[in-house]
């Protein structure tokens, strides 16, 4: 198949019958991810808010461990009195690795956040946090056409290519990311005003590994 095609969708871009229909299609998938974890771990979520969904292995240089110390952030703000335009829903769906004991700590935060931001009466209306169980192929199906916010924030330099990346984008999700793997060309394709990039490039990782230069702790 020829991705090149996709470009004769162009002239809908701006259609406004054809850009309602896809909202609807979008609020439907995130309905029915909504009604499958109520039916698989019984957690209620509310399918009008914004799905903000990172879906990958557990791995330190895939860096859940930003996704979540940006939410411990984002409960802080919200606590003070700045709350979010629309509720967040941020979703994980990931394994780790059997003997990966810092991947499994990284869960064991994600789930205890979850648990503190469920309790909170004045976080929870805005702000919630779930961890997919026993992430595979069939959670995929229900998540990626569900996502409004798609989560491909690796370390630049450490992505060889990745394919989930272009399966949330071809399901209408905005992309987060760094400009490293597939996002490049996703970037290209899709001009810079429809993608989120931020972070160093990989360049300037790799300058950093050999100069040796960042200590976590410095900034942490």
């Amino acid at each position: 198949k020829d991705a090149a095609e996709l470009e004769k969708l162009l002239p809908y871009a701006e259609d406004a019958n054809v850009l309602q229909k896809f909202s609807q299609v979008k609020a439907d998938n995130k309905k029915a991810l909504a009604d499958w974890l109520e039916h698989t771990q019984g957690v209620k979520v509310d399918p009008t808010a914004m799905f903000d969904i990172q879906s990958k292995r557990l791995h330190e240089y895939k860096r859940q461990q930003l996704n979540l110390l940006y939410l411990i952030h984002q409960y802080f703000e919200i606590r003070a009195g700045y709350t979010p335009a629309v509720p967040l829903v941020s979703i994980f769906g990931a394994k780790a690795a059997p003997a990966y004991i810092i991947a499994k700590d990284i869960i064991h935060a994600l789930l205890t956040l979850s648990k503190v931001i469920a309790a909170d009466p004045l976080v929870a209306p805005w702000l919630q946090v779930v961890f997919v169980e026993n992430y595979n192929v069939t959670a995929a199906e229900k998540m990626i056409p569900a996502c409004d916010l798609s989560e491909q924030i690796s370390l630049a330099s450490k992505e060889a290519s990745g394919t989930g990346n272009m399966k949330f984008m071809l399901n209408g999700a905005l992309t987060l990311g760094t400009m490293d793997g597939a996002n490049v060309e996703i970037s290209q394709q899709v001009g810079n005003e429809n993608i989120y990039i931020f972070g160093q490039t990989s360049g300037q990782v790799i300058h950093r590994y050999a100069a040796g230069d960042y200590n976590p702790a410095d900034w942490y």
